[in-house]
């Protein structure tokens, strides 16, 4: 016995499969499609072609903030390899002992 192969829906002709798969009928259609393609493609240069410049671009400025940073970074480290950090902050005080001064109306605040 022979084994009979089942159809799947992959085996199905649809139009576009038609379509794609059909040559074209006279030389007239041949010279559409033609055209067709022609207009894809230098559109699609195009589009390659703004990607690029915007790649490029796009490169340009990450390579002036990568200096940027570098720069940044020897000046930080450098800073604190050459001197020890000071303390900057002052002293706090009470929190009972501080009185805010006398706002415009005349009134003294108390925290």
């Amino acid at each position: 016995m022979s084994e009979i192969s089942q159809r799947g829906l992959r085996d199905i002709a649809t139009l576009r499969t038609r379509s794609c798969q059909a040559g074209p009928l006279s030389g007239a259609q041949a010279t559409s499609r033609f055209v067709l393609l022609e207009n894809e493609k230098a559109r699609l240069n195009r589009e390659l072609d703004n990607w690029n410049g915007r790649k490029n671009s796009a490169e340009k400025k990450l390579a002036n903030i990568e200096e940027e940073l570098t720069v940044i970074k020897k000046i930080l480290l450098g800073d604190s390899q050459m001197r020890p950090m000071r303390n900057t902050t002052r002293p706090r005080l009470k929190e009972d002992s501080y009185v805010a001064p006398e706002s415009q109306t005349g009134v003294l605040f108390e925290y």
